[in-house]
């Protein structure tokens, strides 16, 4: 009785592991049909030269009081951190700089100048929160202004192919005014995590990045965290800055070089 106990105990293990090895390789067929979204490559700058940049905190006209601009700053400082030549001030020291000019905001573009004057930068990024929907699924209204210092030298630019413009909506362009003309670059978008194609971006920019091994599961946490997708929208309008800065120097190129 005592063998024919251990038999059937031995015959349930053996088939219980037969079981965990079909399992097994059935998830790994599966794994291997589903396409797992291309991590999302590193920013590039269209500039040869090294940059410093700064970021204003952005004003909150959304009409929620749970928007901070503060934060908001944060996020597109540390997204500019990530860019190949371009170095960025942490977003304290531009509020301290504003402080000692008495500046409650930045609200011209003599604040502009000032501000980049006293801070010492060749750009300085200014924004507006302009909608704000911390609901699931989340939505952002963003507008922000790229202003460079007009008495430094024209960067040059790289090999426009340089520039990564995987992240970049198609739903909108970026607008790109001439030169000592208000911003030089300015991106204004909806962001709204319903939308497909901004869950494509999504699903693109949170592969690999979150606690979880599973693309799936990190993109939905992006999708549910407000401060995780504001962090994705800062690298849109980044990488959409920087874009459009790349289209303007690439226009000003033949006049740059005395070319008619």
């Amino acid at each position: 009785m005592h063998n024919r106990q251990d038999a059937m105990t031995s015959k349930q293990v053996m088939l219980t592991l037969i079981a965990v090895a079909l399992l097994s390789g059935a998830s790994g067929c599966s794994e291997l049909m589903v396409r797992r979204p291309q991590a999302q490559p590193p920013l590039e700058t269209p500039y040869a030269e090294r940059q410093l940049w700064a970021v204003a905190p952005i004003r909150n006209e959304s009409g929620s009081s749970y928007a901070d601009g503060y934060r908001m700053a944060d996020h597109l400082s540390r997204q500019l951190e990530s860019v190949a030549r371009i170095d960025a001030l942490p977003v304290n020291r531009v509020i301290a700089a504003m402080d000692v000019l008495q500046m409650p905001a930045v609200a011209s573009p003599e604040d502009v100048r000032r501000l980049m004057q006293t801070l010492g930068v060749d750009g300085l990024i200014v924004g507006t929160i302009a909608a704000y929907e911390p609901y699931d699924p989340p939505k952002i209204g963003l507008a922000v202004e790229l202003y460079l210092d007009p008495l430094r030298p024209m960067p040059k630019v790289i090999d426009e192919r340089a520039l990564t413009r995987a992240a970049v909506d198609q739903q909108t362009r970026p607008i790109v005014p001439p030169r000592g003309r208000g911003p030089d670059s300015a991106v204004s978008a909806f962001y709204d995590a319903a939308d497909p194609g901004m869950r494509s971006l999504l699903e693109v920019y949170a592969a690999g990045r979150g606690e979880s091994d599973n693309d799936a599961i990190s993109s939905a946490l992006y999708r549910s965290s407000m401060d995780l997708f504001s962090e994705f929208v800062a690298h849109l309008a980044v990488a959409r800055l920087l874009a459009g800065e790349q289209d303007r120097l690439a226009d000003n190129a033949p006049t740059a070089a005395g070319e008619p």
